[in-house]
């Protein structure tokens, strides 16, 4: 509950600063960058894994998003909308280098370890993740963003911009698709 209360203080704090560089205050917007650039890069750099890709389709990412920024509705969370934002235009450089199949997701890489774990625990990890790399990027993305950003359903479903039912599905498949992955290995 505490983090619901957190996330709505936050969704009301970024909508105050879209309303200020809307009403011209332009600089304000570094705010929402300082606030999201590394969750962004992260989301960004498990779908291309490269570095310097991963922070040019960010810089992308926050471009448009300013340019677009009229569009944000801001009864809602921001950080949904901008994912979003950068969802499309990791998917428009896969459209335009023919490669959409060949994404991988490198999470050990964007998660930080705070103590080291017990090798059970890292192989079930170690399984998990490379289980995770193997499943689609539609079923991956609504995986990451339910239980890695720990999005509500709703928030899953606008920033992959899909119906509720939807979202809730692609989980549900997702974690299906996850299981039989780990449990037949």
């Amino acid at each position: 509950m505490r983090q619901t209360a957190r996330t709505q203080q936050g969704a009301s704090n970024d909508a105050k600063i879209v309303r200020d560089v809307l009403d011209g205050d332009v600089d304000a917007f570094s705010l929402l960058v300082l606030r999201y650039q590394q969750r962004l890069y992260a989301m960004v750099f498990r779908a291309v894994r490269s570095p310097h890709l991963a922070a040019d389709l960010t810089q992308d990412a926050f471009v448009q998003a300013y340019e677009k920024l009229e569009q944000y509705s801001p009864n809602r969370p921001f950080y949904p909308w901008l994912h979003a934002v950068a969802l499309n235009i990791v998917r428009d450089y896969y459209r335009k280098q023919a490669r959409l199949n060949v994404v991988h997701v490198d999470i050990d890489s964007v998660i930080p370890v705070l103590e080291e774990p017990s090798s059970e625990v890292r192989l079930d990890r170690d399984r998990a993740f490379a289980a995770l790399e193997q499943l689609p990027l539609l079923y991956r993305e609504a995986l990451i963003l339910r239980y890695r950003e720990e999005l509500e359903l709703a928030e899953v479903a606008r920033a992959l911009d899909i119906g509720l039912s939807a979202a809730k599905m692609r989980i549900k498949r997702g974690l299906e698709l996850l299981r039989d992955l780990i449990g037949g290995e």
